[in-house]
């Protein structure tokens, strides 16, 4: 991993960045890995450093544990599901760990060549007590204000830095009260916030944030080409002996949260390979046959190589665009469905809110269906308009917080 924070390059700021790391020790998870790069990658080419902010757990920390508690009452089977598994080591875990292990996916490798971060971990007692040396901090984006913490509130640090929320994201529709009064405390010390779903708006203004304002997802500061860059660096620019359909699942536990025998037949009817990402325990439910389990760079190329896609995941949808592939977004149901709203608060700008199928609209669905609504034309130059003009609106707020 590269770890320079200094350089004789004259330099704006050197900038830390808060973000799931945690998570993606827990799971792999290309959006967050590739949400995180295109971040630095846009701030390293205004001329700063940036680093990615390293942390674990506090293994003593009881109040995690309290919070873990009230979460599981509020919804026993998801958060068993997603969080105790992996600790506990029930069968599916296991499983799970086993498939990983088997099919490695090499994020690790690709941090080491192209995301900055710590030397080191940190506890967020460890960061409150001797945090790295910047001139900013900036949190963001996927879910990182679910929890409110000193770390996702960038509660550490000297007073004289520079704090910046940059499309933070959360459960927008059922943060709590206990939510709002602990975040209350924090919010008076951030210099600037964005957030990343329109709904996060009304959520600023309860918090007495009347100045935040909507922009892009991180990876969409960047173009197509910057990744295309990448993919030319790690040498994934593989070409595919027959068209294929790439679906890329995320969450899923059974293979009934996705509308999977129309989505094989739509592949079949039109003589297209049907190549899956499946990530977050989607892995123990897709047929082996289909499963994919590419390297960042490679799963980069598929997007680019793709004839269209299928994906019930936000990022899945947005590199879409990025490489102007046809898609559907099939939304997801149960205790992920208040997440939805970040589809709808992407897609709508662009667009492009009809590239979504909502979930009681797949029991009657049938491969000419997809086929049909596959087919739609979208209008990329529209697109590439409404895009600029949100990307423009975005960077500006990123070069206002950190100017000098």
């Amino acid at each position: 991993m590269i770890t320079e924070y200094t350089t004789t390059k004259k330099i704006r700021m050197k900038i830390g960045i808060v973000s799931l790391y945690g998570w993606l020790k827990l799971w792999d998870n290309y959006g967050t890995l590739l949400q995180n790069f295109a971040l630095q990658k846009f701030l390293k080419q205004r001329g700063h450093i940036t680093f990615w902010i390293r942390t674990r757990p506090t293994p003593q920390d009881q109040s995690k544990w309290k919070q873990l508690y009230s979460k599981i009452l509020t919804n026993f089977r998801s958060i068993i599901r997603l969080l105790l598994t992996p600790i506990l080591g029930i069968p599916g875990s296991r499983r799970l760990a086993k498939f990983n292990k088997r099919n490695p996916r090499f994020f690790s490798e690709f941090m080491t060549r192209h995301v900055s971060t710590t030397p080191r971990e940190f506890t967020v007692e460890e960061l409150v007590d001797n945090p790295p040396m910047v001139d900013a901090l900036i949190v963001g984006s996927d879910q990182v204000w679910r929890e409110v913490t000193k770390l996702n509130f960038l509660g550490f640090g000297s007073r004289q830095i520079r704090r910046i929320a940059y499309a933070v994201s959360a459960p927008w529709p059922v943060l709590d009260n206990n939510w709002f009064q602990s975040a209350i405390q924090f919010t008076s010390k951030l210099d600037a916030v964005s957030v990343r779903e329109a709904e996060g708006l009304a959520v600023c203004h309860q918090l007495n944030i009347k100045d935040a304002i909507h922009v892009i997802d991180p990876v969409l500061l960047l173009e197509a080409e910057q990744y295309l860059d990448v993919i030319q660096q790690d040498g994934e620019d593989r070409t595919f002996s027959n068209p294929f359909i790439l679906g890329y699942f995320v969450n899923i536990n059974t293979i009934h949260k996705v509308p999977w025998q129309p989505t094989v037949d739509f592949a079949k009817a039109n003589k297209y390979d049907l190549r899956v990402v499946p990530m977050q325990g989607a892995e123990l439910v897709i047929p082996k046959e289909y499963i994919s389990t590419p390297s960042p760079s490679a799963w980069l190329n598929a997007f680019h190589k793709a004839e269209c896609v299928v994906t019930n995941s936000y990022h899945g949808a947005l590199f879409a665009i990025i490489m102007r592939k046809p898609f559907l977004v099939f939304l997801q149901d149960g205790a992920k469905s208040h997440e939805n709203c970040r589809f709808t608060s992407a897609l709508e700008p662009l667009g492009l809110s009809d590239r979504i199928l909502a979930y009681n609209t797949w029991a009657a669905i049938t491969p000419k269906d997809l086929s049909n609504k596959m087919s739609r034309s979208i209008d990329w130059k529209m697109v590439e308009i409404e895009l600029n003009k949100w990307r423009d609106v975005s960077k500006e707020f990123l070069d206002a917080a950190l100017k000098p």
